[in-house]
């Protein structure tokens, strides 16, 4: 009996090690690879307009550190495809290819040396697989001190980028590398205040002044309206957080206020002394956050710095954001969610489901596991795949779907494909999904005009032509279809 029990026991602890091990070391994955889904998640790709799963993904290594000018970038790039690979092509700025070496059937390496005078880098990576799938990954580089730094995400400020790889290596702590991002975007309004034309700030809407000490605490207004643009027209910049900050002789003040449906934001607050005032929008409503992956802040736009406003007066900041870099494209992504989630407050009466995007990433898709709605830098302007992958999320919360996932195509009989159970499930939960992103645009169709790729009969997405190049490529919703019940349309 008594050997009996320490076999027993010894198979207990045997388990308990492994399974201890096991998910160690899934907790080092997740860790180093936090914005790469695993094959188990959600691909939502989207081809002939159409969005639709899979499980193939490129991931990129490289050594996480600054790069002197003089050294050679080595890139190691790792496909998981059940299909073999049909060819390979990059595009490069700033960055010459010395050698690229296929490693073995999924495993590629590109060494890089840099090209003189460039600040910035770019290389892109285009992988075609034999089975008509294509992969892309984006790799950008910065220039400052003499060391390039490299991020997987897309355009950011290269003092931002040093001190995120402090942090990262443990230098700085997290409440340090805040206030170093504010302290650097306030230096940012400066540049941008002293840059405004005087007519300009004379053109600000100020009451008589009152002279600071004089009367004691004042009431004080703050107003103004804020719009994004979409590469034609500006909009308003609807129900987004605002952080205004006040900076006096001796005191400094911190203010969240949302814009509302028009872009207008305004408060009142009671000063003594005169105040520069420097305000910033962040990618963020009252149940939207979207950043670029789960370590760092949201994307923040920046007004000119507004300076020496008088207890009891009044300053008017118009500000238009007119970036048509990533941080630009990122509030058009999160407008598109924002809008959503009032589509949804609208039909329920209640508070919408607190939502995290993540953008840009490789694809558009929505990860049932972590709750992240992750969209790619090519659609930030297509509404029809955001709002399509932000309804995934709100199937998931009001339980409204048993989407089995899987390979599907808008215009196919999934039943044909996947079996009766399968094919009828996943023809609901994608077909919902288009169903949401539709009907958000035209409940909000009066409010969201001139926006390009909403507002009418079409399906905006794209698909990947025979030359590897990303084109548009509009699904027409009225076409008559008449597949049956296995297709989502």
């Amino acid at each position: 009996m008594k050997n009996k029990v320490n076999v027993n026991m010894l198979k207990i602890i045997v388990i308990l090690i492994f399974t201890i091990s096991f998910f160690s070391v899934m907790v080092n994955v997740k860790a180093k690879e936090d914005i790469t889904p695993s094959n188990e998640e959600i691909m939502d790709v989207d081809r002939l307009g159409i969005p639709f799963l899979c499980s193939e993904k490129i991931q990129i290594e490289f050594d996480d550190r600054p790069y002197f000018m003089s050294e050679n970038v080595s890139l190691l790039y790792r496909i998981e495809a059940n299909s073999e690979l049909k060819g390979i092509q990059y595009n490069s700025i700033g960055l010459d290819v010395v050698q690229v070496r296929q490693q073995d059937t999924n495993m590629i390496q590109i060494d890089l040396k840099f090209q003189e005078n460039k600040s910035s880098l770019k290389f892109q990576v285009i992988v075609e697989l034999l089975n008509g799938r294509i992969l892309v990954s984006n790799l950008f580089g910065y220039l400052a001190n003499e060391y390039y730094y490299f991020s997987r995400a897309s355009e950011e400020n290269t003092d931002l980028l040093f001190y995120q790889y402090e942090l990262k290596e443990n230098r700085i702590t997290q409440e340090d590398y805040e206030n170093i991002a504010k302290a650097h975007s306030f230096e940012i309004a400066k540049k941008l205040s002293s840059a405004q034309k005087t007519e300009e700030k004379e053109s600000a809407n100020f009451l008589p002044q009152v002279k600071s000490g004089t009367q004691g605490l004042v009431n004080t207004t703050i107003k103004g309206t804020w719009e994004w643009y979409d590469g034609v027209n500006y909009h308003p910049l609807k129900h987004t957080l605002l952080n205004i900050m006040l900076y006096g002789n001796s005191i400094t003040m911190n203010q969240n206020v949302y814009t509302d449906a028009n872009g207008y934001f305004s408060f009142t607050i009671l000063l003594s002394e005169s105040v520069d005032i420097f305000v910033e929008a962040h990618t963020e409503g009252k149940t939207i956050l979207l950043k670029k992956n789960l370590w760092f802040a949201p994307y923040t736009a920046i007004a000119p710095l507004e300076e020496g406003l008088e207890p009891g007066g009044t300053a008017v900041i118009n500000h238009r954001i007119n970036d048509s870099g990533i941080a630009g494209k990122a509030f058009q992504v999160c407008q598109a969610l924002i809008m959503g989630s009032k589509y949804v407050e609208a039909m329920t009466g209640v508070t919408a489901p607190s939502t995290t995007c993540h953008f840009p990433t490789n694809f558009s898709q929505f990860i049932p596991l972590t709750g992240v709605v992750e969209i790619e830098e090519d659609a930030y302007n297509f509404w029809d795949i955001i709002l399509h992958e932000y309804g995934h999320k709100i199937q998931r919360h009001y339980k409204i779907e048993d989407n089995p996932n899987g390979n599907h195509v808008i215009d196919q009989d999934q039943i044909s494909i996947h079996g009766k159970d399968k094919g009828i499930r996943l023809a609901w939960g994608e077909g919902w999904a288009t169903f949401f992103a539709i009907l958000v645009t035209q409940y909000f169709g009066n409010e969201l005009t001139n926006i390009r790729f909403i507002n009418d009969n079409l399906f905006h997405s794209f698909y990947y032509n025979n030359k590897n190049e990303k084109v548009p490529n509009p699904f027409s919703l009225e076409e008559k279809e008449v597949i049956g019940e296995g297709c989502e349309m």
